[in-house]
């Protein structure tokens, strides 16, 4: 409902993900969720895995993967936890981050709608750093969808 970042230690890059981006937290398989759920701890990794696989950049889903796993590391996600996550995401998680191009207009929704909006720019503007424009007008986004007066 409102814009965040995330800073990747080891590279320093910042990874913004937009108000109106979509996600499921993590993606467990029914059949998974008496070990894992889709929210917890690990629930703002999961955003940031989501994104970065909506983005699908070319070449960066392995890079996408290991900053799943140092984001679940530095929320405080056990080492086991966050083994198998990272496991199920480099085993499964092909078919998403392939079909990025193809969903990316699908990605953002009013929440309170449940209307798709149009997405803030093309998803070649958020390969590596991020146009910096675009990134800006990320960063300035209201979080005027989620105040009282708008409920």
């Amino acid at each position: 409902m409102q814009p965040f970042a995330y800073e990747h230690s080891p590279t320093g890059r910042t990874i913004w993900v937009p108000a109106s981006y979509v996600t499921d937290f993590a993606s467990i398989p029914r059949v998974g969720r008496w070990l894992i759920s889709p929210f917890g701890r690990h629930a703002i990794a999961a955003v940031i895995h989501d994104w970065l696989y909506s983005v699908g950049e070319p070449g960066k889903r392995g890079e996408a993967d290991d900053i799943f796993r140092e984001a679940l590391d530095e929320l405080g996600v056990g080492m086991v936890r966050r083994n198998v996550m990272h496991r199920a995401v480099t085993t499964f998680g092909a078919g998403g981050y392939d079909r990025a191009e193809a969903t990316w207009p699908t990605q953002f929704m009013d929440w309170r709608t449940g209307k798709y909006l149009l997405p803030p720019a093309e998803r070649t503007a958020f390969f590596g750093q991020g146009d910096p424009a675009v990134i800006e007008r990320v960063k300035s986004q209201s979080p005027a969808n989620c105040s009282p007066q708008q409920l």
